[in-house]
């Protein structure tokens, strides 16, 4: 009759069936179950607060964090509208009349990175981690062009490690605590950001040399 509900008994069957074998999916049926208890959660980096994809890749198969990224900017100017004062008269002339490229302008920037945990579902995961920067360089003047020429491109290498600690060593009522390390610039690669001639720009900036930095994370 028009409006009433029909209800298909072989359907309904079908949709118990399919409900009662969900909980029992196989390797052999293409697909592959893995639950997360709140235990599970708790030895993962941040516990209850990791963000959801950091949950999904302590399933097997899964792969471990990864990423690249490739920027490629152009940003350009013209006019000085302010602070005059701080450029000479043929700046000012030659970016009345032509369009110059900032002093933050650089052509390529990239980033890479991955991640991987070890001893996973134990108590006491140790998370290592490495990424890669990479840049093309930023602008300074030529001998007649304001911000007229590239510097030199720069790299850098990084590495991090996360222990976090067995509860049991605070009598069992520890939670969440981390130690970090990581090392900044690990080649100590000496590279230049600005060097001081491009507008704007002031004084010569270096990137920073290698450092290592500790920290400790407890959560209450």
């Amino acid at each position: 009759m028009p409006g009433e509900d029909v209800v298909l008994d072989d359907l309904q069957v079908v949709a118990r069936r399919l409900d009662a074998a969900r909980p029992s999916i196989q390797p052999s049926l293409g697909a592959t179950r893995t639950d997360f208890g709140r235990q599970a959660i708790e030895t993962i980096p941040q516990g209850g607060n990791a963000a959801l994809n950091q949950v999904l890749q302590r399933a097997p198969g899964v792969v471990q964090d990864a990423f690249g990224n490739l920027t490629i900017s152009r940003a350009i100017g013209r006019q000085i509208v302010s602070s005059e004062f701080n450029f000479s008269q043929a700046d000012l002339d030659y970016i009345g009349q032509h369009w110059i490229k900032q002093d933050h302008d650089q052509r390529f920037t990239g980033s890479a990175g991955a991640a991987y945990t070890l001893m996973q579902g134990q108590a006491t995961p140790l998370r290592l981690s490495a990424d890669l920067l990479v840049g093309s360089g930023l602008r300074a003047s030529a001998s007649d062009v304001p911000n007229g020429r590239a510097l030199g491109g720069y790299y850098t290498v990084n590495l991090s490690a996360v222990q976090k600690l067995d509860p049991s060593i605070f009598g069992g009522r520890g939670r969440g605590t981390e130690l970090r390390v990581d090392v900044i610039n690990l080649l100590d690669r000496r590279y230049l950001l600005r060097d001081g001639s491009g507008l704007g720009v002031g004084n010569p900036q270096y990137g920073l040399r290698r450092a290592i930095l500790g920290g400790v994370t407890q959560r209450f």
